[in-house]
């Protein structure tokens, strides 16, 4: 039951998502809405497609789009922070995160397992970027309205999402082999926490009316 939720939150996301074409907003949010559509559709794949298609272990797909994913964001923040060391490390982080990648998941863990450093990588840029951006919007001397501000809320949304998912990420590894039984009772726990993802992104998407 959850997953059919926790789906049709993300579809309604990515229909939501649309809204950055419709009202031209700036090209990072146009590029979160391409990536709001490939995630629904991994996460079809992985959840609802793996049986029909006789697909014994879905951890290849979520491997690879952990790499799209997290560059994703790097290209997202590198748009949003503008000039800075925040700039320079993300530059670095974009060349840098395909090699860590390739090196942990075919050396390391293995494609076909669930790799935790990549996660640990992800969790770390988008809370370092977040917090930065954070500093920037509530140290500027202009004075901007937050309830209208997409950016705004995708970034608290990230902040939510990644400091709570770096604990169960980050030993799922562990879990899987040696805890099971825990590790499936937080895969729900872990589905809610998604769908608290996704609610705020729709309202992100949503909450700006008007281009520029």
């Amino acid at each position: 039951m959850i997953l059919k939720i926790y789906l049709a939150v993300l579809l309604i996301c990515f229909l939501s998502s649309l809204n950055a074409f419709r009202l031209d907003f700036p090209l990072r949010l146009k590029v979160l809405s391409v990536l709001m559509g490939i995630t629904f559709c991994n996460e079809t794949l992985c959840s609802v497609l793996t049986g029909p298609l006789h697909i014994r272990n879905n951890m290849p797909f979520y491997n690879v789009f952990s790499l799209l994913e997290t560059l994703t964001f790097a290209v997202y923040f590198y748009l949003l922070l503008g000039k800075g060391w925040a700039r320079v490390a993300i530059v670095v982080f974009f060349i840098a995160f395909p090699l860590w990648w390739g090196y942990t998941t075919f050396f390391l863990f293995g494609l076909h397992n669930w790799n935790s450093y990549v996660n640990i990588g992800e969790t770390l840029l988008c809370l370092v970027m977040g917090v930065r951006y954070f500093v920037v919007v509530f140290t500027a001397d202009e004075l901007t309205t937050l309830h209208d501000n997409p950016d705004f809320w995708i970034v608290v949304g990230l902040l939510l999402y990644f400091t709570v998912q770096l604990p169960f990420g980050g030993m799922l590894n562990f879990m899987n082999g040696h805890l099971l039984r825990l590790a499936k009772a937080f895969a729900d726990k872990y589905q809610l926490l998604n769908i608290l993802l996704y609610t705020i992104f729709t309202y992100a998407f949503l909450c700006k009316r008007k281009s520029g």
